[in-house]
Order: structure tokens, then sequence, then C-alpha cells
């Protein structure tokens, strides 16, 4: 058992039961937090999670927890813990552990993860051995619970069953000859600690001081957040990941996570270390396409000179990248999605993107999807064909200032309205100076939408379509007639740094909340996702298809 592997599969739980609330709600957005202790230069990852069970008496709260409350939310919570369990086995002993695996001895401690308020740090100096401590607050009989049941379970992923107890039989450790070789578990006043490392844990007898001194493992006790974590990227990626394809150069990520008692409040910053971006350039919001009744808009920005040097683009050989682009979608028809992006090419065409789609994009569908590009009436415009309820298209429009790249999921032919798009929504947008990404949409209507995309898209990549009677869909066609408006901004505050601020009704967007049932569904989870690793075949019965609108 690698302190590579412990880290990664302990933030995924702690995402997952970090969840989201939901309430009618306003626009307005979220002040940005009261400053915490800053991440120490070796700290790696650190997350706070308040537990459930506080949340239930916090007001901040009051939605989020009616949410939870409801009997698909338990179930759901109850799979995902199920699969949990078998999970460390299933990782990192293989698959012909898992029946004799004591997984009903660490299902009990999962929901205490849940309930309960817990902290994990990692830290590690260059060149030297990480160490990791986790803590998490429990009374008596269930601080009893984790030191014999997490006894057994470390002992039957370790092999190592010589276990030396401390401190009166409240604590224990074990040693093996792998790295990391010393694991030890300790009652510290209120709080059950865990530790991973090699030979001696100092960052483990850090947090007991912690304890001792401030009656709590995290540097700032006073922070009410729901959830706070601060990630070291880059050296996630390094020190902890070694079978993740991570890009390189990835920033510093704090998050922290509140409410307001109906809304959940998210704010969050990406440091870099390089400068990010050139100059904003002006929004070019394509007024005359952008048509209500709207139920979603992005616009982002500042992204050319990473396009412009990603090899793929360039191999298209289709003219200089844009710079910004926007994507809405209608109320109605659950499928009206758009874009639109400036073109750049001196005459304003699409052919050369027309021949390409037509050239490569041809092949490559014969041997990995379904349908075929087609060249429109028009030169400058292609569409793919072949596919059920979907007829995906991109064309040029208007010229010189004016000209863009518009293309969209269903042809907007007889769909548009006179309605222009609301002016205040583009005025919040033109007045941000430093807005790099706008994203507005009412998510339940979105989720309608993105259930339609998202299986026909599967469909169309032979990937299995998730199933309408899971435990995943079933909460969520529940919950998104609960779910109102979610507002992101991202603003550029520094040469090299990016903050972002969320006021929603879910916490997650539409097409967020359709990727997280999609990874709860997966058969081997927390890793990969159900329409990766479900064969396509006989995995989407006839009347899980979604319906012609």
């Amino acid at each position: 058992m690698h302190i590579r592997q412990i880290l990664p599969r302990l933030l995924m739980a702690l995402v997952f039961v970090s969840g989201a609330g939901c309430r009618k709600s306003g626009s307005n957005l979220p002040p940005a937090p009261s400053a915490t202790a800053p991440l120490a230069s070796n700290t790696v990852v650190r997350v706070h999670w308040l537990g459930k069970k506080r949340l239930g008496i916090e007001a901040s709260a009051y939605y989020f927890m009616r949410l939870w409350g409801l009997p698909e939310s338990a179930k759901l919570q109850a799979q995902s813990l199920d699969k949990l369990s078998v999970a460390p086995w299933r990782l990192w002993r293989g698959e012909a552990e898992v029946a004799n695996a004591p997984t009903a001895l660490l299902r009990p401690l999962l929901d205490d993860l849940v309930q309960q308020e817990s902290y994990v740090e990692f830290r590690q100096v260059a060149n030297q051995a990480g160490e990791l401590a986790f803590a998490i607050k429990l009374d008596e009989p269930h601080s009893g619970l984790w030191r014999t049941n997490l006894a057994v379970v470390v002992a039957s992923l370790t092999g190592v069953q010589n276990m030396l107890l401390q401190d009166g039989g409240r604590g224990w450790s074990i040693q093996q000859t792998r790295s990391p070789n010393l694991i030890e578990l300790k009652r510290v006043g209120n709080w059950t600690l865990l530790g991973v490392a090699q030979a001696t844990n100092v960052l483990l007898g850090e947090i007991v001081a912690r304890i001792q001194r401030d009656h709590a493992p995290f540097p700032a006790p006073s922070t009410n957040y729901w959830l706070e974590a601060d990630l070291d990227l880059q050296r996630v990626a390094g020190a902890l990941v070694h079978d993740w394809n991570l890009p390189e150069e990835l920033p510093r990520l704090s998050i922290h996570v509140t409410g307001d008692g109906g809304n959940v409040l998210t704010h969050g910053d990406l440091i870099f270390a390089r400068p990010l971006l050139g100059e904003l350039e002006p929004w070019n919001i394509p007024t005359n396409l952008v048509r209500d009744p709207l139920i979603s808009f992005t616009a982002v920005r500042g992204f050319q000179p990473w396009l412009a040097s990603w090899k793929k683009w360039n191999d298209l050989q289709v003219g200089p990248p844009p710079n910004q682009v926007c994507f809405w979608a209608m109320d109605g028809v659950p499928i009206q999605t758009y874009f639109a992006a400036p073109l750049l090419q001196p005459g304003g065409g699409l052919r050369p993107l027309a021949d390409v789609l037509l050239r490569d994009g041809n092949p490559w569908l014969a041997a990995h999807g379904v349908g075929n590009f087609v060249r429109a009436s028009d030169a400058d415009a292609a569409m793919w064909a072949g596919l059920p309820v979907l007829a995906p298209f991109v064309k040029a429009v208007g010229a010189g200032n004016d000209a863009f790249a518009f293309g969209g999921l269903l042809p907007a032919a007889g769909l548009e309205t006179n309605r222009p798009p609301s002016p205040g929504m583009i005025h919040d947008v033109l007045r941000r100076t430093n807005l790099v990404y706008y994203d507005w949409e009412v998510t339940g209507p979105r989720i309608e939408s993105w259930l339609y995309i998202g299986q026909v898209a599967r469909l169309a990549f032979r990937h299995a379509q998730l199933t309408m009677d899971s435990a995943s869909m079933n909460w969520l066609r529940v919950v998104s007639s609960r779910l109102d408006k979610c507002t992101t901004l991202v603003t550029r505050t520094g040469t090299n740094q990016l903050s972002f601020i969320r006021k929603s009704t879910a916490g997650l967007t539409a097409p967020e909340l359709q990727l997280l049932v999609d990874w709860l569904e997966s058969p081997q989870f927390p890793r990969g996702l159900y329409s990766q690793l479900v064969s396509p075949a006989g995995a989407t019965p006839p009347s899980t298809a979604p319906a012609k609108p």
C-alpha cells in the first residue's frame, strides 16, 4: 500500500461526501471568504471537511440538508460507500482479493467519514519520503470501532499481522518492509488520528500538538466552511499520482465551500508558476445570434495563446485560433444548444474545417463512432449526419468584425425568436474588465438537456449509456426539479492567478452533475466512468435511450 495510492482515493471520497445543496436563488454572487493560513512550501494537500452531522445543525446548510435527506440521496450515498468499501482491495491487491477482504469492517468507518468532521494533510520535502496525517472527530465508541476495524483492514492490505499497541491500547502501529514502512493510529482528545510515513511521521506529531493546543488538527479552527481544500496540483501529480496522465505546470488550488441557508457559495484561487494570458481583448458577443428564452449562457476568452501552441489545433491547418467563444441554450426543445466564435481568418470562411472533417473525420467515425460528416449546401458548412435526435452543424455567418463560426446540436432554422438576450446579462459580462469566464444557467432544465446530449454522445462514440433506473439517475431526476440558477465567474486577479466564485442551488452545474453520476455509477468507483468501463453490448436496453423531443 503506497502513499501515492492512499491520498487520491481519500480525496475522491471527501469530494463526494461534500455534496451540494439547492434552493430558489437570486443572481447575487458570494463575497470572497476570509483568508486562511497559507499553504506551507512543503505541503502538497490539505482538506478540511466539516461533516454532515455539523451541517445538520448549521443554519447556513438548511436547504443543503433537505436535499441530502431525500430517500434517493440516501440510496445513492449507500451505494457509493458500498463501492468505496471494496475499492482498496480491488485497486491495491487485485480483483481476486475482494471476495475474502474484510470490507464489512471498513464500511461503517466510511459512514463516519461522511458524518463526522475530518482533516487530512500530506506533505513532502524535496527528494524525501512523504508524510500523511488524517484526523477524524469521534466519540469513544466510534473511536474504538476505528481502532479495531482499521487494524484488521490495514493488516489485510499490507499483509503484516504484527501490531504494536500504544498508549495503553488506545493506539497501535504497524511496520512493514515496503515504503512507507510506518502506519500508526492514535487517540488525542476527541480526535482519532491515522498516520502514514517512512520511519518517523513528523507531520503527525505536529497535528497532535495542534490538537493539544487548539483542540483541532487544522491551522485555522475558527473557520466555518463546509469544505476547505488547498492542493499544490503540480506536486500532487509528481509526488502522489503515478498512473494519471496529467498536464505539466499545474497550478496551486485553494477552494472554500459554504452556504447562506439556501445557496451553495464557492470561492477558489488558481495560482500558476508562470504568467497566464496575454491581453484580454474586448468581448465580441454575437447578440444577433443569441436569442431568448435562454436557460444557459457561457462566455470565455483569453485562451488563444494556449490553443495556438496545441499541436492538434495546428495539425488541422484551419487558420488562427479564436480568442473567445460563447455557448448558449434555449428553453423548449432540450437540445437547443449553440456556440459562436469570432472568425479571424481573412474572408471568414470555414471551408478548410469542412474539408478536414470530411477527409479525416469520416474515417475516424467509421472506426470509432456512428454517422458521418457531410458538406451542407453552403461550402463553408458541415453537418454530422446519421445521429438519433441530434444534427450537429457548424457554418460561417456574418462578415468582417461580425463574422462568426456558428454551430450547434440542432439546426437553428425555424427555432429563432425575435427576443434578444437580456441586456442585464450582457452588461454583467461586458462591465467586468478582468473577466475570463462567465457561466449562467437554470440548472434544472439544463439537466434534462445534458441527459439527451450525454446519452446520444455515448451512443455516437460507442460507449455504454447510463441506465435510467440506476441510483444516480433516479437521484438526478428527483433533485433536478429542486434546482434553479447557477452563476460562475472566473477573473484574472494577477499575472499568474485566476479566482473564481459561484453561487448555485446545487453546488455543481448541469454538465458537472452529468459527469458526477457517470462517475458514481462506475463499476470500479472511485476509478473511471460508467461510460468507459461498461461494454455497450447489452448495457442499454431500448427503454433507456433518450426519447425524441
